[in-house]
């Protein structure tokens, strides 16, 4: 939940009579509001660090060093966690067909064939469901 709390200003804080500045006791709920954002796209680039050291490399010793970063659900692959799972979620419990999330994925931005989301699902499901299972047993 957002709470937005609107101040009072300076102003309104003083008396008129008296020119006495008012302290704050507390807040009254004036009312709740749903807000809805639609969905929105967003890339992001991982980024990552290569260091060296200086005086190794005058040595002659040009040891990298990289910094680790998290793995990647697929590999060379831009999916994530979140938008996988809204694909799926779109197309088992609302049963959106592929072509129509292309559709939308595309007037959202994002250039995202039908047949990319179906791998996905599958790989997504297929993958992490037999992991799951393996731990059950």
């Amino acid at each position: 939940m957002i709470s937005t709390i609107f101040l009072a200003t300076s102003v309104t804080k003083k008396l008129d009579h008296n020119n006495a500045e008012m302290t704050t006791i507390g807040y009254t709920d004036v009312r709740e509001e749903l807000r809805i954002t639609p969905a929105k796209v967003e890339r992001i680039l991982y980024k990552q660090e290569v260091a060296v050291c200086p005086e190794c490399r005058k040595d002659g010793d040009g040891t990298l060093v990289k910094a680790t970063t998290p793995t990647a659900l697929f590999p060379h692959s831009p999916a994530s966690a979140s938008i996988v799972a809204y694909v799926m979620y779109h197309k088992t419990f609302v049963g959106t067909p592929y072509y129509r999330q292309e559709s939308g994925m595309f007037q959202l931005g994002v250039k995202l064939p039908r047949e990319t989301m179906a791998n996905w699902c599958i790989q997504g499901a297929g993958n992490r469901t037999c992991a799951l299972n393996k731990k059950l047993r």
